[in-house]
């Protein structure tokens, strides 16, 4: 009788298994980019309404942004006509149906960037950034910044990650202070992962 119950179960949970229907495949960035409000296109001088992203979305060009670069996991919109603002959607896969897509702005040297993923309900949800390095990360041993300027740190959408970057101020606005190391944020089984390098000399 225990074996016949046991069978049983095995049988049931099998059929359990079976009926369950998979998850569609991982939306692609473009699909990502589609449910995300434009928030990001705030901090350009450019921006972009709901209207004119569909719009861009259907014929590659608006206004003011044209799709530059499209795969399944990256897409790249220049501002026009000067083509000094980027936005870029980036997408990183901890496994089946289970995505992260980093949106950030590009090519100036202040960035801002956004993360979201899809929960199990199907929501497109905002994920918090990495916390920002301390500014000793920067700079080797024994070296720091001048004592006239300001630091700030950013969390920005870099080549194959996400990067964090320093920008300086003094009382004349932005000031250009050497660094020693990058600080790189790399995908690793599912998370950013820090990463502190010696930067290439100049």
């Amino acid at each position: 009788m225990l074996f016949r119950c046991s069978f049983l179960m095995v049988i049931a949970t099998l059929a359990t298994l079976v009926c369950v229907p998979a998850r569609a495949d991982d939306p692609s960035a473009r699909e990502f980019f589609r449910r995300l409000p434009p928030t990001i296109f705030e901090n350009t001088p450019e921006g972009l309404s709901d209207g004119e992203k569909d719009e861009l979305l259907e014929n590659g060009k608006t206004g003011f942004w044209e799709i530059t670069h499209e795969t399944a996991d990256a897409l790249d919109m220049v501002a026009l006509p000067f083509r000094e603002s980027v936005v870029s959607v980036r997408l990183f896969h901890r496994g089946p149906g289970d995505s992260l897509a980093a949106v950030g702005t590009r090519g100036n040297p202040v960035c801002t960037i956004e993360l979201w993923r899809e929960d199990r309900n199907d929501r497109i949800v905002p994920v918090p950034t990495p916390s920002e390095p301390p500014v000793r990360d920067f700079f080797a041993a024994g070296n720091t910044p001048p004592k006239d300027v300001e630091p700030s740190v950013l969390i920005c959408l870099g080549e194959q990650g996400l990067e964090a970057r320093i920008v300086f101020w003094n009382a004349s606005g932005m000031a250009h202070v050497p660094v020693d190391n990058d600080v790189r944020y790399e995908w690793t089984q599912g998370t950013f992962e820090k990463r502190v390098t010696p930067r290439a000399k100049e």
